[in-house]
């Protein structure tokens, strides 16, 4: 009898491993960087998919600089009032009024994964349009989550330990 009581826990400890692995934010360590330009407009459009944010980002600014034949936009969020939740984003912004030409493109922002700043790169062609003023960036619609899209990474090799793994 006593053993027969070990051998459903024994199987349950065995096989939590893989199972606590097949769940992890999907968006963790998955920024990218999507480029393109209105053609209506000319106005440089960046995508900031798989941010990882609170849930209750706003606002969310931008900082542009247009110097030099780089444009630099530095995505802020000012967190003052937080949720008790994180969010997977896929940022849309519209920078706007940025000269006609080729241009290197660096997008900075404020990692919440690691407490520190990355930065991802780029490249776009701005057609010649007429222009309002200086270059400024905007979202395009308000942030809203996003819901899982792709096959979770592998939750045994990031930063998270095994009993953290089991569990979450």
């Amino acid at each position: 009898m006593r053993a027969s009581n070990l051998i459903l826990p024994l199987a349950l400890l065995l096989a939590a491993p893989p199972a606590a692995q097949a769940y992890q934010l999907w968006c963790e360590d998955a920024d990218a960087l999507r480029i393109g330009v209105d053609p209506q407009t000319a106005a440089v459009l960046l995508t900031h998919a798989g941010a990882m944010y609170n849930c209750c980002p706003e606002p969310i600014l931008y900082d542009v600089e247009a110097s030099g034949g780089t444009l630099t936009v530095v995505e802020r969020v000012l967190e003052e009032t937080p949720c008790d939740c994180i969010c997977c984003f896929d940022l849309e912004i519209v920078v706007a009024d940025v000269p006609p030409g080729d241009w290197a493109v660096v997008f900075r922002w404020l990692d919440a994964e690691s407490a520190s700043w990355r930065e991802l790169t780029g490249a776009v062609s701005v057609p010649a349009t007429a222009r309002d003023g200086a270059p400024h960036a905007e979202l395009a619609a308000p942030p809203a989550c996003l819901v899982s899209t792709g096959v979770e990474p592998d939750a045994s090799t990031g930063a998270w330990g095994l009993i953290k793994t089991i569990y979450r």
